[in-house]
C-alpha cells in the first residue's frame, strides 16, 4: 500500500511540473502574439556634455544613417534614419538637443544603436580646420549599447544620446594656445543619456 501511495505522489508531482512548464510556454507565446506586428514611435535626440576647449570654433560630425539592433537578433537591423546631417556638437551644450530621428518602427526591446558617421572635423577660432579619420564609423558605425531600450506598442518613446566632445576629440599638442594645437584624434564616445518612458499614443 505504501509503495502505491509513493507512486501516486510522484505522479502528482510530475503532472504539476509539466503544468507549470507548458503554462509558461503558453504565456510566452501569448505575449509574442500580442506584440507581433505592433508598432511604436521613436524620437531620438543628440546632445553634448560641456566642451573645455575655448579655442575651438566647431566640432562637426556628419551622420548619414542611424540603425537600431533588436535584442536577441543582431541580424535584424532596423534603419530609423537615412538623412545626412552635419552637427556642430558645440551647439548642443547646456542641455540643448537636436532631433536626429522621428519615426515609427516595430515595438520591442532594442539592445544597440549604431551611428554611421561619414566624416568628422574640428575648426579652430583662428580658422584652421582638421579633417579627422573616422574609425569604422562609415562601415559598421559607432555602436551605442542601450541595455534593453523598449519601444512600446502604440506609444511614444524618446532617447537622448550624449556625444561627448571632450572625450571624442583628443587634442594633439598644447591646448593652451592656438599655435600649440597640431591636430585631433577622433575617438567617438557616445552614451545613452536618458530614455523616456513610453507614453500611450
Amino acid at each position: 500500500m505504501r509503495r502505491r501511495f509513493v507512486q501516486h505522489k510522484n505522479l502528482l508531482w510530475t503532472v504539476a511540473v509539466l503544468a507549470l512548464v507548458f503554462g509558461g510556454l503558453t504565456r510566452c507565446d501569448s505575449l509574442e502574439e500580442s506584440t507581433a506586428g505592433a508598432r511604436g514611435t521613436l524620437q531620438l535626440y543628440l546632445t553634448d556634455a560641456p566642451f573645455p576647449f575655448d579655442l575651438v570654433d566647431s566640432a562637426n560630425v556628419t551622420i548619414t544613417r542611424v540603425d537600431l539592433v533588436p535584442a536577441g537578433d543582431s541580424s535584424a537591423i532596423r534603419t530609423v534614419s537615412e538623412t545626412t546631417r552635419t552637427f556642430n556638437l558645440l551647439d548642443l551644450r547646456g542641455g540643448v538637443t537636436a532631433l536626429l530621428a522621428d519615426t515609427t518602427l516595430e515595438a520591442g526591446t532594442y539592445a544597440q544603436l549604431r551611428l554611421i558617421v561619414r566624416e568628422a572635423a574640428v575648426v579652430l577660432k583662428d580658422g584652421r580646420r582638421f579633417d579627422l579619420q573616422v574609425p569604422s564609423g562609415a562601415q559598421t558605425g559607432i555602436k551605442v549599447l542601450l541595455d534593453g531600450f523598449v519601444i512600446g506598442a502604440d506609444s511614444l518613446s524618446t532617447l537622448t544620446l550624449d556625444f561627448d566632445v571632450s572625450e571624442s576629440f583628443v587634442v594633439q599638442g598644447n591646448p593652451d594656445t592656438p599655435a600649440g594645437i597640431h591636430g585631433f584624434l577622433f575617438k567617438p564616445v557616445v552614451r545613452p543619456l536618458s530614455t523616456g518612458v513610453p507614453e500611450a499614443g
